[in-house]
């Protein structure tokens, strides 16, 4: 048997699924700062190793018989 959903019920399980969101939303909202801040943090470190290869690029380059 297959079920069928209708637009009523595909409104109520959005319905559901949102307010249960809402009742979680201090949770949502802290979980969601915690990515932020690990993305935020992520970037950082991309940058640093970004400017250590750059150095390291620079120093292995470097020839003192130029």
């Amino acid at each position: 048997m297959t079920l069928a959903l209708n637009e009523e019920d595909i409104k109520k399980m959005f319905v559901k699924a949102y307010n249960e969101m809402i009742r979680n939303k201090e949770d949502v909202l802290a979980n969601f700062e915690k990515v932020l801040n690990e993305v935020t943090r992520m970037k950082r470190y991309e940058k640093e190793i970004f400017a250590f290869t750059m150095s390291l690029n620079s120093f292995l380059s470097y020839s003192p018989y130029a």
